[in-house]
């Protein structure tokens, strides 16, 4: 049967030929009715085959063009969802800035970071308040995790912060268990260095330390970050610590500028208002 089979596949058009022939002569040999029976039952299976085929080719365009729109909408969906997540984690941080500056004793000036200072002469940010909303040269500036930096050249509606990563910016500052007094530099990468420290001061790893207020720029008591190592030898007359800086510069969005305004004195208002009572 193989062999056969074979020899059929080797010899197809005689084959064909002879299947033609014999399908002729059968069709010849039958009445004229028979003929137009087979004809009309030939026609019905041909046309019924290409309405078929048709009917698929519709089938598969209409399928191809419903994969398509669900793709579409898949896409919508995601990028409604991305936004929807942005939007809820966006409320988040707002949420906590706005708990921040109610509770602090400063008065702040909230600023969104918009990039990073094209000309790199100093490692800083770019905020979107200036001169126009009262910024000045030197203000602190902070998050609800610590110590940004401080103003450093401001513009109109624009103004450069100084970070506290850069090798410039130094900061007087204060171990806040101990009282054991320092400054902050930058050291390497993200961390600071916390210097001049007596070679038997008390710190300590998981030390908090905070800005002293000596210095004239930024007010006593902002975190600046956490001790994680100490260096220096026991020979030596002084020893540093390295900082775990609070604040993550690499993923600022919102700031707010410490002004000259002080939220824990009383304001003009209030001296009248005393004044008033007790005149009574």
């Amino acid at each position: 049967m193989l062999k056969l089979f074979a020899l059929m596949g080797r010899r197809k058009e005689v084959v064909i030929f002879m299947v033609a022939v014999g399908l002729s002569g059968w069709m010849l040999s039958l009445e004229t009715d028979d003929k137009l029976r087979v004809a009309h039952s030939v026609s019905a299976a041909i046309f019924e085959m290409g309405q078929r085929g048709f009917a698929w080719a519709i089938h598969l365009l209409n399928v191809k063009e419903e994969n398509e729109e669900l793709h579409h909408r898949v896409a919508e969906l995601a990028l409604e969802n991305s936004l929807l997540k942005e939007a809820e984690l966006q409320n988040d941080r707002l949420r906590q800035l706005l708990e921040f500056a109610r509770e602090s004793q400063f008065a702040l000036r909230a600023a969104e970071v918009i990039g990073w200072e094209p000309d790199r002469t100093v490692n800083s940010i770019l905020i979107n308040v200036g001169r126009s909303e009262g910024i000045v040269k030197n203000m602190p500036v902070i998050s609800p995790e610590g110590l940004v930096g401080k103003v450093y050249r401001v513009m109109s509606r624009v103004s450069v912060v100084q970070l506290l990563q850069d090798p410039n910016c130094r900061v007087s500052a204060i171990v806040q268990r101990s009282r054991i007094l320092g400054i902050v530099e930058w050291e390497r990468g993200i961390q600071c260095l916390l210097r001049h420290i007596p070679v038997k001061g008390d710190v300590q790893r998981g030390d908090v330390v905070v800005t002293s207020g000596m210095g004239g720029i930024f007010p006593k008591g902002l975190v600046i970050g956490s001790i994680i190592d100490i260096t220096g030898e026991d020979w030596e007359l002084f020893k540093g610590a390295i900082i775990q800086p609070g604040v993550d510069v690499s993923h600022l969005e919102e700031v707010f500028v410490l002004t000259n305004e002080d939220r824990t004195k009383p304001s003009p208002d209030d001296h009248s208002a005393a004044s008033s009572v007790n005149t009574r």
